[in-house]
């Protein structure tokens, strides 16, 4: 697997990494939100949709989305135990579903319960 560092670019609560990795161009984001009013500004504005052939966004959003998540032909394929949900998860969830974004929590492999370490 060879990879290629095209850059790294620091912004308000973001921080983004532009690679390739086997000719596949990836853009992996780090976040810490300190109000998700501005970082789904922010988000809306710095991520183009399909910009990048392959996006990862991560970090700390400081919002709780509750048990949701998108319906894959009608199949419920997010298990979490996290029942609670803010306003700062509804406006997550705004973003998740206008850009049709899935959420790792609860369907990777490993966590398949919804029940990371940590938690």
């Amino acid at each position: 697997m060879k990879e290629i560092e095209e850059g790294t670019i620091e912004m308000e609560s973001m921080v983004e990494r532009k690679l390739t990795v086997n000719k596949k161009r990836w853009r992996i984001c780090t976040i810490y939100s300190r109000g998700m009013r501005n970082t789904k500004q922010e988000i809306q504005e710095k991520i183009e949709e399909f910009e990048e052939e392959f996006l990862l966004l991560g970090g700390d959003f400081n919002a709780r989305i509750g048990n949701k998540n998108r319906e894959d032909d009608g199949e419920n394929t997010r298990k979490s135990k996290e029942k609670v949900e803010n306003k700062d998860g509804k406006l997550l969830w705004e973003l998740i579903e206008e850009r049709g974004w899935e959420v790792l929590d609860g369907v990777k492999k490993g966590d398949e319960g919804g029940n990371l370490p940590g938690r």
